[in-house]
Parts: structure tokens; sequence; C-alpha cells
């Protein structure tokens, strides 16, 4: 590889296919070394001896990656600032490996390294080309394992969509650079370096343009261009039967049936809502787009014609049981959400799906709303909740929508506990054919990088819909020039709070009316404290306006849905905010994120920063685990509860947990009709010692009856819920409750949690279903676990025995909806 000059022939090749302003090529090669030079966590096989052999692992300043490093350094260099829609990894290299004789472990080392290379460049679709080693000793006589790691080099790329090898048996004859004859040589000829780089052009080439339809299986692979090409959502006649009219307060309102596309002879009717000021004129207008097992919602209508918008509320779900009124999908394979035969169906195209369908049908929504009277066509937006933030992105091919807001759907929906960004030496999981297919078309992330209007996410940090993480990477998708920010609630799952609610108008007033600015998203950096421990670094933009910085942080956990936010104590720098994050584990992951509140009411979140902390230099600094999580000093603490309902309506948004004083004038948390919920034992300082018993104490004055829930492996692999069921008497005094692991059953099995204790990551509060606490004045405080015994944390994203199916179950299943109604 080092004898390759790209510039001969693989550099024009691709300019020439892509564009010569498009295609940034990074070359980085030094001849004759074996792949743990790159591949950080090579190992030898058992029993390998170096002194055996003659060959030291490491000489000379040589350490595990050093040429990755610098490899990675050159691509930052090259690239920094830059978006790219594809990321394409050549390889030439093995000699060395089979020399040393380390075939058996070469396969290992080639997908680690491009599992590496995919986790810091944080992309999934890396296409890798392969140069397989030539024919040069055949019989294994020099390179004990030559023939061995040519066949891996085949095998790994049969065995991945995005691999291709590229043949170079007949490169090797010829004239070298010295003008030697040679045949069958170690190295290629002149010409044979030339053709080399024509043969890893055509296979990346290849790979970018039609993403190996052929090893993808039946189903079409269609990129989302051209899914959506030659699509026109005005063609079909509207059509437009109004079912009733009304005015209220201003505003005046028609319920109506339009036309969506025609199947089968047959034309959908959508059915919606549409409500704008009376009288009103040239107005900025909006669509809602329903989330999963909701409708239309009248509350959306109320709420944003009163800022002045015309809007419409559709309902894209179709037959829902006690609706007499939805959108008519007559015979419309998976239109109806209940009836939907299949999720990320690719065959015999995307055009099969239910995604497909619900996005037509919200593209003919924008075609009723441009043609209403009063409305502006040229400042028209959309925002979409849950399964309708999902359908935000494939909105990316309607030029008509000027600014929009996905909120929890980020895409990702494909990737499953196997896979979380940020796991360590997790088995892996094995995407699909069809899962495959369905990444690179309908899936929001292949939109992503289509998306032209201003993109807000409104989400919580701990959904499992729009996982946060992956939310992050579906913004960065997005061309550079195109505004995006996003605003995450912590500790809350499908829901946004009271605090956050003037987000999504305040982005709609600024980019379809005009008013006011939106401040830059804030720079934010993890670095290394007086104490040696890691800090949170912030810099907002326009700090003259900010109310308030809150930091949170979380340590370990991998999966966004189950982390412990605690808040972080943060001062002012100068222009900056700095928070210290403490960490018992300088070797496992540090999350850490900011909220930026300005005195307009908008929140902005910074960008995600997770780092491992010995990385940066950064120690440990909490040297030992606490029995108590809470004790009521806090406040409310890093307390959360269940949703109350997806839709960040301001009208109906309120805070549920408070900061309370009980008997004795201790501190305490009280709560408004929720049960309070708590990710801390998933922390590794408060998780529970095997064999404990959970301790805390209430006050209740009228005596309650409720169940206690300790959640395992929350919502991700093997998920389990543990309950006890716990009736008290009223007191006006503190009350102490102590469960022993015994008293709580695992709700499917029976089985007791016992002394598993420690493995639990949740606590919830849950009251019977449609029923609230009987005291208002109900208040918590004091919990701790007693007795037990510290043992060695064992993570749930470790388990090597796990690989076995076990998706994360989705809020986007229509049977698993109890979070989408209010």
């Amino acid at each position: 590889m080092q004898g390759l000059d790209p510039n001969l022939s693989f550099t024009p090749a691709v300019e020439a296919a892509f564009g010569k302003g498009n295609v940034t090529v990074v070359k980085d090669a030094l001849g004759g070394q074996p792949i743990r030079r790159w591949f950080k966590k090579w190992k030898p096989a058992v029993g390998y001896d170096p002194a055996e052999t003659g060959y030291p692992f490491y000489k000379g300043g040589q350490k595990p990656g050093d040429l990755y490093d610098r490899l990675m350094a050159a691509v930052e260099a090259e690239t920094k600032g830059d978006y790219y829609t594809t990321v394409t990894f050549v390889w030439m290299q093995g000699e060395r490996d089979a020399k040393e004789s380390h075939g058996e472990v070469y396969a290992t080392s080639l997908k680690g390294l491009i599992d590496q290379l995919s986790q810091d460049l944080e992309r999934e679709d890396i296409n890798v080309v392969i140069g397989r080693l030539s024919d040069f000793d055949m019989a294994n006589e020099k390179y004990p394992h030559w023939t061995r790691i040519r066949d891996v080099q085949v095998e790994v790329a049969s065995a991945d969509p995005r691999i291709e090898w590229v043949d170079t048996d007949d490169l090797n004859d010829g004239k070298n650079g010295k003008g030697k004859d040679i045949e069958d040589d170690l190295h290629y000829s002149v010409d044979g370096y030339r053709l080399l780089g024509s043969r890893f052009a055509e296979k990346a080439i290849g790979l970018i343009k039609s993403r190996d339809k052929s090893k993808l299986g039946a189903g079409q692979v269609m990129s989302p261009a051209e899914i959506w090409e030659g699509y026109d959502p005005r063609e079909e006649p509207l059509d437009e039967e109004i079912l009733d009219t009304w005015e209220a307060d201003g505003v005046t309102y028609k319920e109506v049936y339009f036309n969506g596309e025609r199947f089968d002879g047959k034309q959908v009717r959508i059915y919606g809502i549409y409500a704008a000021p009376a009288k009103g004129e040239n107005l900025p207008a909006l669509l809602h787009i329903h989330g999963g097992g909701q409708t239309v919602n009248e509350d959306w209508l109320k709420e944003f014609s009163g800022r002045g918008y015309a809007i419409l509320t559709i309902n894209w779900g179709g037959k829902w049981t006690n609706r007499e009124k939805v959108t008519q999908w007559h015979e419309v394979s998976n239109g109806n959400h209940r009836e939907r035969v299949g999720r990320q169906v690719t065959e015999p195209s995307p055009r099969s799906d239910a995604y497909y369908l619900w996005t037509q049908a919200s593209m003919r929504a924008l075609t009723y709303l441009e043609s209403q009277a009063e409305v502006d066509p040229s400042r028209m937006g959309a925002f979409g909740i849950s399964m309708g933030g999902t359908i935000m992105w494939n909105l990316a091919f309607d030029s008509r929508i000027k600014a929009g807001c996905a909120i929890y759907g980020a895409g990702w929906n494909t990737y499953s506990h196997k896979d979380p960004k940020y796991a360590i030496d997790h088995p892996g999981y094995t995407p699909t054919q069809n899962e495959l297919r369905w990444r690179a078309s309908l899936a929001p992330e292949a939109s992503a990088p289509h998306v032209r209007f201003p993109m807000l996410f409104l989400s919580s940090s701990n959904d499992r819909h729009g996982y946060m993480d992956r939310a992050e990477d579906s913004l960065a998708l997005m061309p550079a020039d195109v505004p995006r920010a996003w605003s995450l609630t912590p500790r809350f799952r499908h829901h946004i709070g009271a605090d956050f609610i003037h987000t999504l108008p305040a982005w709609m007033d600024v980019h379809l009316k005009g008013e006011g600015s939106w401040p830059e998203n804030p720079d934010a950096k993890m670095s290394v404290g007086a104490d040696g421990g890691p800090i949170f670094v912030l810099k907002p933009d326009r700090g003259r306006e900010v109310k308030k910085v809150e930091v949170f942080y979380s340590l370990e956990t991998p999966f966004a849905v189950n982390r412990h936010w605690r808040h972080a104590k943060s001062s002012e720098r100068g222009d900056a905010y700095v928070a210290a994050t403490p960490v018992m584990n300088a070797g496992e992951y540090l999350f850490a994120f900011a909220n930026v509140t300005y005195r307009s009411g908008l929140v902005v979140s910074s960008p995600l920063q997770a780092v491992i902390p010995e990385t940066i230099g950064a120690v440990a600094t909490i040297r030992k685990p606490s029995r108590v999580f809470y004790d009521g000093a806090e406040g409310v603490g890093d307390w959360t509860h269940a949703s109350t309902g997806t839709d960040p309506i301001p009208a109906r948004a309120k805070h549920r947990l408070f900061a309370a004083v009980g008997p004795g004038g201790l501190p305490a948390l009280a709560v408004d009709r929720v049960g309070p919920m708590s990710y801390a034992p998933s922390d590794p300082e408060f998780r529970a010692p095997k064999g404990a018993a959970l301790q805390f104490d209430i006050k209740t004055e009228q005596g309650e009856a409720f169940a206690l829930k300790l959640h395992k492996n929350y919502w991700v692999s093997d998920f389990e819920t543990y309950s006890c069921e716990v009736e008290l008497e009223g007191s006006d005094e503190w009350q102490t409750v102590r469960l022993a692991g015994d008293r709580f059953l695992e709700e499917k099995t029976g089985l007791p949690l016992g002394d598993t204790i420690n493995e639990v990551g949740v606590l919830e509060f849950s009251m019977p279903k449609g029923t609230a606490w009987k005291d208002s004045n109900a208040l918590f405080r004091n919990f701790r676990w007693i007795g037990g015994e510290y043992v060695p944390q064992v993570h749930a994203y470790r388990n090597e025995n796990d690989n076995t199916g076990g998706l994360i179950t989705s809020s986007d299943d229509a049977a698993k909806l109890q979070d989408h109604e209010p």
C-alpha cells in the first residue's frame, strides 16, 4: 500500500464519478507492519509465544494502535469542519501477520479494526475495500499463514454487504520501480500499483453508488432520493369534504376529509381538522403529525392558532378502536397502523412500508395546507411526535417545509441492545438483510443528509424511541449549512418537561415568522480539574441572555434509556461554565451534557460528551459506594416519573415533583398524581449491595396501597420487572418501610428477586391504573440500602452469554402504546 500513489489512478477515478469538489482522499501507509499497530485491542492466539518465533510484538516506540492514531490525525486534519455523505476505508495489509503466523486471530483483528473505525468516526455505514494478499507464497514456505490470511480477507468481505475485496494475483509481475523484472513478487510492479488503484476505485464507487444491492437479498434497495424521485404530492385533486365548521376565541375551525393518493382505483381519504385566526391573511402555517396510537389533536390547534398560525392536524394511523373518524386507507396494505403486516418492510420495495405511506399522506396534507386562502405557502413548517417525529425526517424531500421539529423520533430503530453506541467489549449484533435495506432507504438516518430545512430535535434523555446518542448523529448527518438544534429534558422517558415547552414555539417563530433569532449551539468539552477528576466545560452563545445553565452527567451505562443523570453544580469562569463530574472508575464511560435556558424561555442542549476519563488523563475521585441514594436534602434531586403524555403542549404542561418539608422539619420529595421514579441504582456509586434490603421513609396521612418496582436491564436485554405490593395505614408521622429482595416478585414468572437486588437499575412507584395517591401530601425521603455485601459489578452489556434475541422494545409497536395516550 505504501507504494501506491492514489493520484495516478484511484483519486482521478472517484473524482470523475462524484465530482472533484465532492471527494477527499486521505492516504496514510507504512509497509511491512502488523495489524496490531492499527487495531488497539489486538491479542495473539492463546499460547502464542513471541520469544519462540523471534518476532517481538512491540519495539522502538511502537504501541498498540500507534499507526491508527497517525491515520486518524491525518483524517482529522483533512476533513475537519466538512460533512461527508459516505466514508470508504481502503485496506491493503497482511504480509507481516502471515509471516508471524497470526492468521488465527486475523479475522477478529480486521473486524475489530473496522468496528474501531466506525465507533471513532461515529458512522455505522462505512464502506470497506480490502486488497487480498497476492499469490506470492501460496505454498506458505516463507510466510506460514499466507493463504490463511488470504482466505480470511475474502471471508470478512463476503460476510458484510458493505465490504468488497480486490484480487491482486496478477499485479506482482512485470517491472518494479527500479526497472527490474519481477514475477510472483512480494511487491507489485509499477503497472500493478496503477491497476490496484483502479480496482480499489471501482469497488469503492460500486459500494457508494449501488450499496451492493446483490448482497442484500430479494428486497429492492432504494436510496431516499430514489424513493421520492418523480413523486408529485400536488398531482391528485384534493376533493375537500367539509364535515363541520365552527368558531371559538377568534379562531375558525373546519373538520375535513381530502384526497390522499389513489391505490388500485380507490382514493385514500385523509381525515383532519384545520384552524386559523379569523380573518387572517398571509399566515405562517404548520402541520401536526401525531404519534403512534394518537390521532388529530385540537389542543395543538388552539396553541398555535393563538400564536397567529394556520395549522392542520391529520390522522395518519387509520382504523382504531372506538374512533369513527380516521383516515380511510381502504385495502392499502400497511396503511392502517394497527393492521400493518410488518415493520421495516423492504420487499418488494421500501414503498411497501407503512412509513412510505404515512410520509406520503403528510406530503398530501401539506398540499391541503398550502391551498388554504389565508396561508402563505412560502412559510410552512411541520412537527411530529414520536412515530410522527420519525416521519419528519422522511419529509426531507418536500421543499415546501421551511422549519421542522422531530419530537422523540430520531431514527436508528433497527439498532438493538446488542450494539449500543458506547458499549465496551459487547458481543455485538448482526443486522438482518432486511434491516440493511431499511437503513439505506426509509430509515430517518438515511434521509438526514437530505434535510434542507432547519430541524429541532425535542426529546428526553432516557427516551426509548429517539435515543439521545443516535439523535445527535442524525442531526450531525444534516448538511453543514442547515440550522439544527436539540433540547433534552433530563431523566424523562417519552415526555417533555414543563420547563421546555417554549422551545418548539420559539423555533417556529424564528424560522417562519422571522421573530427573534436563535442562539448558536453551545460548545462543550471534557477536561481535567485541579483534583485530577474530569470536568465539563461549556461555552454558551449570547452569554448575557442566559438565565441558567444546568449540567448533567452519568456514569458507565451505555444505554441511554437507563442512565442515571446526576446534576452537577456549575460555576462561571469568564465566558464559560465549569462543573466537576467525578467518577468511580476512570476506565468506564462518562457522559455529560448541559441545558442552557435563556431569558426568552427557550432551552438549548449542548452536544453530548462521552469519554473514558483515563484517555484524557483524568482519574477517579469517588472512592467508595454510598448506601444512601436520596436523603431529601437535595430537593427533587435526581427523581423523575413516567410519562404523563407525550405532547409538549404549553397549556397542559405541569411540574409533578416538588421539594417539601415533612415531620420534624426533614426535607423530602412531594409528588402530584405520579409515581416517583429513580435511575440511581444503575449508578455505580448508588447500586445496591448483593443481598441488601431497600429502605425508605414515607409520610401519608390517608394511607396508601401501591406497588414498588425494581427493574433489571430497563428496556434493554432481558428486561425484567420485580414488583412488591405495599399497604400502609395513615399517619401524620414518618413511617419506615424496609423491603428485602425476596419481597419482590418477577411480574411474568413470579420468581423472587432475592440476593440479586444488586443487579437492578431502576426504582419505580406504581399506582393501580387510573388511580392517584390518596394523600396529595404524601412525602418520600431517606432511600438507602440496608445490609448485604458489595460484590464486583457485572455490566449487562458485557454478558458474553447474551447472544440471542431480545431487541429493545420500541414504542413503535402498536401493542405497546401506553405512553402515547394522555
